[in-house]
């Protein structure tokens, strides 16, 4: 990196992981000796999501907070608590490398994290995927109604 005063080199002193997957970087120009912090946030995976009734679409981590914003609504769970979430379905997802992931893996991730977190909220949301008998429903077999999801998660509040 370049030093912002007289564009030299820079070296990097010392490093600390800050908040929401930032990493704090102080650096010393080789040049005039300035010293400043770099600011570097980790890039969210650049992936696309196999939708259910085909095509495809950008990973989009708003998205997926929204999700968890509707089913843990009526809880106690603070956005530090929604945004570790995510933070941590990012870096399952980031450990894949996969460049598209199906629809009902990113399910799966999102029950796993609820789970670990507050039960009834993961069951508001197994509730958009149960069968008549009760069966969670993943696949692509799974009759396609034109009923809405039970809560309207993931249903487009445009349309």
């Amino acid at each position: 990196m370049r030093c912002p005063n007289c564009g030299g080199d820079t070296n990097v002193s010392e490093t600390r992981e800050g908040g929401n997957n930032e990493l704090r970087r102080r650096r010393v120009c080789s040049t005039c000796k300035l010293r400043f912090t770099t600011r570097e946030r980790i890039a969210p995976p650049q992936l696309r999501v196999e939708k259910r009734r085909g095509g495809t679409e950008p990973y989009d981590r708003a998205k997926l907070r929204v999700v968890l914003v509707r089913v843990c609504r009526h809880d106690a769970i603070g956005d530090d608590q929604l945004d570790a979430m995510v933070d941590r379905i990012e870096a399952e997802l980031t450990r894949a490398q996969a460049r598209t992931v199906r629809w009902s893996h990113l399910v799966v991730l999102v029950l796993d994290a609820l789970r670990a977190v507050d039960q009834l909220a993961a069951r508001r949301l197994e509730a958009n995927y149960l069968d008549d008998t009760g069966v969670l429903r993943l696949d692509e077999a799974a009759p396609r109604g034109d009923a809405r999801p039970q809560l309207g998660l993931f249903e487009d509040p445009e349309n």
